[in-house]
């Protein structure tokens, strides 16, 4: 029996791929690790000072503005596909 993996991404219409699984070759970087929210965070913004918090992380996650992977109850990300999503949505006004 496969391991399901349920994939959201910034394109779904809420409801997520039930035909995804943990196994599928389709995905870009099926090599690259799943971390949790607070390495997320420790990847992408190595300086402690200016990291936001959890917080923020989960607020983009339920906006649909990262993508990510449900394992169960558990929640995942790929680094590259959330800093890919994070280039495409988010920029830094210069003062």
């Amino acid at each position: 029996m496969q391991n399901r993996v349920k994939y959201y991404d910034r394109h779904s219409s809420g409801c997520p791929d039930e035909n995804r699984t943990a196994t599928d070759t389709s995905e870009k970087n099926t090599d690259e690790p799943m971390v949790d929210a607070a390495r997320l965070l420790e990847v992408l913004f190595e300086d402690g000072s200016s990291r936001p918090t959890l917080r923020w992380i989960r607020k983009m996650q339920s906006q649909r503005k990262i993508p990510y992977y449900k394992i169960g109850h558990l929640v995942r990300f790929r680094v590259s596909e959330v800093q890919e999503a994070l280039s495409q949505k988010c920029h830094v006004r210069a003062a």
